[in-house]
């Protein structure tokens, strides 16, 4: 049966959280209405859903799969695009067939979703974190792209709490690039999300969602460089106009403008291998590519934001810099002359799309 599109179903919930969205004030009212959701000492700790999204890596696919049966996953769901062109047929039927295959031993446990049409990075997972938390309060999302340790899903465990109670955090990070001598080896929160292996719950992505679907990624917050608010307004809106195939950095910006935190493990527990021959999205992050990771120690304490850890993060990992203010004119203005051209349709048109 068809889902109903992205766009209607997150606008509903636009009007319930764009007004105080704006301001920790008001961010923190949100813990009078989260008390209804605090169901963590309830539940059990098989209990974690995870979604995949695949896209011709097949054999990372079934990699992933094993991790998570092996991590005891309660329900998996695994959604895979449909492909581009003629070449890329084979490499999904396979990633079909591995699919199956688990589905047919684990049938309660696998639940799978396949495109008919090539519906790029972008829509797949939108579209794919719309699917899972229609069914799941909590979930993981992964990447083919992205190999996930079992420490990886000993972190988010420990982390859902965290998510749950704190009305600043919006997602769970399964990345750590920054040095020691800047983490402390310790957790940290930031203002910038990491995604290559990441956790949210089905209230804080319908808040992020909602800014996706009516495309409110316009606003500067207070405390937000200049240089970096055309950073990440221009990136936005080349994603929205189809530019580019990118959902994170929608996504990133809006949790700058709305204040929400990502909580960043004190090591890297999932590894991004998207320079591969499969790569089609990945962004100029090479640099962090195949990046190792490390064993995962149990935390105690409460995790702090690290405001050198972020300031890290934006010129190192990010490289945002004074010069975005003008680079990111030129880059409007190459679009607006239509010298660069679209690889797709608007992202809101394509998120339209109903996958069977």
């Amino acid at each position: 049966m068809a889902n109903r599109c992205f766009c209607t179903k997150h606008q509903e919930s636009a009007y319930k959280y764009h007004l105080w969205l704006f301001s920790y004030e008001y961010i923190t009212r949100i813990k009078v209405s989260l008390g209804r959701f605090i169901r963590i000492r309830s539940l059990k700790i098989s209990e974690l859903a995870a979604l995949i999204v695949a896209y011709k890596r097949s054999s990372n696919l079934k990699l992933i799969i094993q991790e998570c049966l092996s991590s005891n996953i309660h329900k998996i769901y695994i959604a895979i695009d449909g492909p581009a062109d003629k070449a890329s047929l084979e490499n999904i039927t396979d990633c079909i067939s591995v699919a199956h295959e688990f589905k047919k031993l684990h049938p309660h446990r696998i639940f799978t979703k396949f495109s008919e049409v090539n519906l790029g990075a972008a829509v797949s997972i939108l579209s794919g974190c719309s699917w899972i938390f229609s069914r799941e309060d909590f979930a993981v999302i992964i990447e083919d792209d992205c190999l996930p340790t079992k420490d990886f899903f000993s972190w988010v465990r420990q982390s859902e709490k965290i998510l749950f109670k704190d009305p600043r955090v919006f997602i769970i990070s399964g990345n750590q690039f920054a040095p020691v001598n800047l983490t402390g080896n310790i957790p940290s929160l930031s203002k910038y999300p990491l995604t290559w292996g990441w956790a949210t719950s089905k209230y804080k992505w319908d808040i992020m969602a909602s800014y996706i679907a009516e495309n409110k990624m316009k606003k500067r917050s207070l405390e937000m460089a200049y240089s970096e608010f055309c950073f990440w307004r221009s990136g936005s809106r080349r994603a929205m106009e189809g530019y580019i195939d990118a959902w994170d950095i929608p996504l990133a910006f809006i949790l700058r403008q709305i204040g929400g935190n990502s909580l960043l493990p004190a090591t890297n527990l999932v590894k991004n291998i998207g320079g591969d021959a499969h790569a089609t999205h990945t962004l100029d992050f090479s640099k962090w590519l195949n990046f190792p990771t490390k064993v995962f120690y149990q935390y105690d304490g409460e995790p702090e934001e690290n405001p050198d850890l972020d300031d890290w993060y934006r010129k190192v990992f990010f490289n945002i810099s004074f010069r975005h203010i003008f680079s990111t004119k030129i880059s409007w203005f190459l679009d607006n002359l239509g010298i660069r051209k679209k690889l797709r349709s608007d992202l809101l048109e394509r998120l339209n799309f109903k996958i069977d």
